[in-house]
């Protein structure tokens, strides 16, 4: 018994637009942090200290979207070898959706901390 997995036929190409896009949220991420601990160009461990849980949750985005980009060169490999098969496009579409979900979302630092791209507050 067979079963069909269920994988985009769009794969590397969406994997593609989601690592450029996940690119562009760390670099506007990179400046917005460097403002905040490196106003002089120079980091500031004062300020560093201050905004540690902003350069800790940069941090956790920026090895995600190496995770991504590293995950996306295998299976460009696998596919150029023939050897993209569909249990490696399963595990990468995986790999995909849970880290996209988790940078849109919230990414867990901890227990009690989530890092989140922008916090909204606003009076009812």
């Amino acid at each position: 018994m067979t079963t069909e997995l269920p994988i985009s036929a769009d794969l590397m190409p969406l994997a593609r637009t989601a690592l450029d896009q996940v690119e562009e949220l760390l670099s506007s991420a990179r400046q917005r942090l460097r403002r905040l601990v490196a106003p002089d160009g120079e980091v500031d461990s004062a300020l560093l200290n201050k905004h540690q849980f902003a350069a800790h949750g940069f941090a956790w985005y920026a090895t995600y979207r190496c995770a991504l980009q590293k995950m996306y060169e295998w299976a460009l490999r696998l596919e150029a070898s023939g050897h993209f098969r569909p249990l490696e496009r399963a595990l990468l579409q995986a790999a995909f959706g849970e880290y996209l979900a988790q940078m849109v979302g919230g990414v867990g630092l901890s227990q009690g901390e989530i890092a989140r791209t922008a916090a909204r507050v606003s009076a009812a």
